[in-house]
Protein backbone atom coordinates (compact mmCIF):
# COMPACT_ATOMS: atom_id res chain seq x y z
CA UNK A 1 0.00 0.00 0.00
CA UNK A 2 2.11 2.88 -1.19
CA UNK A 3 2.01 5.96 1.50
CA UNK A 4 0.28 8.42 -0.73
CA UNK A 5 -2.82 5.94 -0.24
CA UNK A 6 -2.79 5.89 3.74
CA UNK A 7 -2.02 9.48 3.38
CA UNK A 8 -5.25 10.03 1.65
CA UNK A 9 -7.65 8.25 3.80
CA UNK A 10 -5.81 9.84 6.72
CA UNK A 11 -6.84 12.86 5.12
CA UNK A 12 -10.88 12.37 5.47
CA UNK A 13 -9.87 11.57 9.52
CA UNK A 14 -10.35 14.72 12.13
CA UNK A 15 -6.73 14.81 12.65
CA UNK A 16 -3.49 16.92 12.18
CA UNK A 17 -1.23 14.94 9.40
CA UNK A 18 2.09 14.74 10.04
CA UNK A 19 3.42 14.48 6.65
CA UNK A 20 7.16 13.25 7.48
CA UNK A 21 5.14 11.24 9.86
CA UNK A 22 3.21 8.75 7.17
CA UNK A 23 6.69 7.46 6.00
CA UNK A 24 8.09 4.19 4.58
CA UNK A 25 8.09 2.96 8.99
CA UNK A 26 4.82 3.76 9.49
CA UNK A 27 3.21 2.00 6.52
CA UNK A 28 5.25 -1.15 7.18
CA UNK A 29 4.18 -1.19 10.79
CA UNK A 30 1.01 -0.54 9.47
CA UNK A 31 1.40 -3.70 7.06
CA UNK A 32 2.22 -6.08 9.85
CA UNK A 33 -0.18 -5.21 12.09
CA UNK A 34 -3.09 -5.85 9.55
CA UNK A 35 -1.55 -8.30 7.15
CA UNK A 36 -2.56 -5.76 4.14
CA UNK A 37 -6.56 -6.48 4.94
CA UNK A 38 -8.15 -3.04 3.85
CA UNK A 39 -10.72 -3.50 6.24
CA UNK A 40 -8.39 -3.94 8.92
CA UNK A 41 -6.12 -0.67 7.43
CA UNK A 42 -9.32 1.05 7.80
CA UNK A 43 -9.57 -0.45 11.43
CA UNK A 44 -6.15 0.47 12.83
CA UNK A 45 -6.19 3.65 11.75
CA UNK A 46 -9.48 4.92 12.61
CA UNK A 47 -8.64 3.48 15.92
CA UNK A 48 -5.12 5.44 16.31
CA UNK A 49 -6.98 9.03 15.00
CA UNK A 50 -9.82 7.90 17.88
CA UNK A 51 -6.56 7.69 20.70
CA UNK A 52 -4.91 10.62 19.20
CA UNK A 53 -8.10 12.59 19.62
CA UNK A 54 -8.73 10.98 23.34
CA UNK A 55 -5.25 12.75 23.99
CA UNK A 56 -6.64 15.46 22.61
CA UNK A 57 -3.11 15.77 20.22
CA UNK A 58 -4.96 15.66 16.85
CA UNK A 59 -2.11 14.34 15.71
CA UNK A 60 -0.91 11.15 13.54
CA UNK A 61 2.18 9.20 13.52
CA UNK A 62 4.13 5.68 14.20
CA UNK A 63 3.90 6.37 17.69
CA UNK A 64 0.07 6.38 17.86
CA UNK A 65 -0.07 3.74 15.28
CA UNK A 66 2.04 1.67 18.19
CA UNK A 67 0.12 2.58 21.00
CA UNK A 68 -2.99 1.26 19.25
CA UNK A 69 -0.69 -2.19 17.67
CA UNK A 70 0.31 -2.90 21.20
CA UNK A 71 -3.12 -3.55 21.79
CA UNK A 72 -4.33 -5.46 18.28
CA UNK A 73 -4.53 -9.21 19.07
CA UNK A 74 -7.44 -7.99 21.78
CA UNK A 75 -9.12 -5.94 18.58
CA UNK A 76 -8.84 -9.15 16.26
CA UNK A 77 -10.14 -11.45 18.69
CA UNK A 78 -13.29 -9.94 19.79
CA UNK A 79 -14.26 -9.95 15.79
CA UNK A 80 -13.85 -13.28 15.39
Amino acid sequence: MPTATVAGYLALLPIRKMPKAIDKRFVEYLLELTDGVTGRIIDVLRRAATHSLTLRSKTMGLEELQQVGARLPTIINQRA
